[in-house]
């Protein structure tokens, strides 16, 4: 994720560099190699276009002027007189210039409409995570590969007293900020973070390793013991049932197993992981501070 996003900041910053070189360049050939009727004139449009690309209309009209100050300029110098081939392609350049800065902006604003719009179908509004319907879409994906997945199902514990007891903004609050913990933890494994609804998530891992899943949770454990929530200095634990995928098992067999994984983790007191292969991850040290956390604030209140 580093790589990517230090690549796309080196990316940003080299090509208009590299579209001001070609620009530099080409007015230096142009200059060497006859001016205005220079065999090399018509690549003058294709910097436009490049300036068009990755600077929109800005840079259109940045190289469209810079090109036409140059062959001014050429043209004084060499006290040329002023025909009508160079005429036209002033206005040949100007044309290719202005129309195609408009069709990139355009193409770029229909291109960011679109992808704004496949966001949305595809993440929750409240956390940022996948939303419900990504998650079942990925799951038909899945299902139709031959590859190994796994899936953990999450649930925040007592989510329902924090609602009650506190009221629906601090639970959207816990709701915003246990999404950030778990696209972190989860994205660290290559996984992926669902929000399957109220406070139900879900994540897909690759490949059959209950040692990822294991390392996710215990991630999420230390960043929930590290974490209060709101002013009231909230303290919130989780549950996961965590299923491996078995060949030929349909969607609602495997998010079933995963439920009843999950649903167990709950009743036997929340705050721990059941796996698939009956191992139980119990988040003990948690459970020792949120003891310690009710009971100072029993003695406040």
């Amino acid at each position: 994720m580093k790589t990517t996003t230090g690549r796309s900041r080196i990316a940003k910053f080299i090509y208009p560099i590299g579209v001001g070189l070609d620009f530099l360049v080409l007015v230096w050939l142009l200059m060497m190699t006859g001016g205005t009727n220079s065999p090399f004139v018509p690549m003058t449009y294709l910097v436009v276009m490049h300036a068009a690309f990755y600077w929109g209309m800005p840079g259109a009209i940045v190289a469209t002027t810079g090109f036409v100050a140059s062959f001014i300029a050429m043209l004084l110098q060499k006290e040329q007189p002023v025909s009508i081939h160079f005429l036209s392609h002033i206005g040949c350049l100007t044309v290719v210039g202005l129309f195609g800065g408009f069709i990139v902006s355009r193409e770029r604003k229909h291109f960011y409409e679109k992808m704004t719009l496949k966001k949305q179908l595809r993440v929750d509004y409240l956390t940022g995570l996948y939303n419900q319907r990504f998650f079942h879409e990925s799951l038909r994906r899945i299902l139709h590969k031959t590859e190994p997945y796994t899936l953990v199902l999450a649930d925040i514990d007592h989510f329902k007293l924090i609602n009650d007891q506190y009221g629906h903004v601090i639970g959207d609050l816990v709701l915003k900020e246990i999404s950030k913990i778990l696209a972190e933890c989860v994205g660290r494994e290559k996984g992926k973070a669902f929000r399957c609804g109220g406070e139900e998530f879900a994540f897909l891992f690759p490949g059959v390793n209950h040692q990822c899943a294991k390392r996710v949770i215990e991630a999420i454990y230390n960043e929930l013991s590290r974490t209060t929530f709101g002013d009231k200095a909230l303290k919130v634990t989780m549950s996961f049932g965590v299923a491996s995928r078995e060949i030929g098992e349909k969607e609602n067999e495997w998010l079933e197993r995963a439920d009843l994984l999950l649903y167990k983790a709950k009743n036997m007191g929340r705050n721990r992981a059941i796996f698939d292969d009956q191992s139980i991850l119990v988040n003990a040290a948690a459970s020792k501070r949120m003891d310690m956390y009710n009971t100072q604030t029993k003695i406040t209140s």
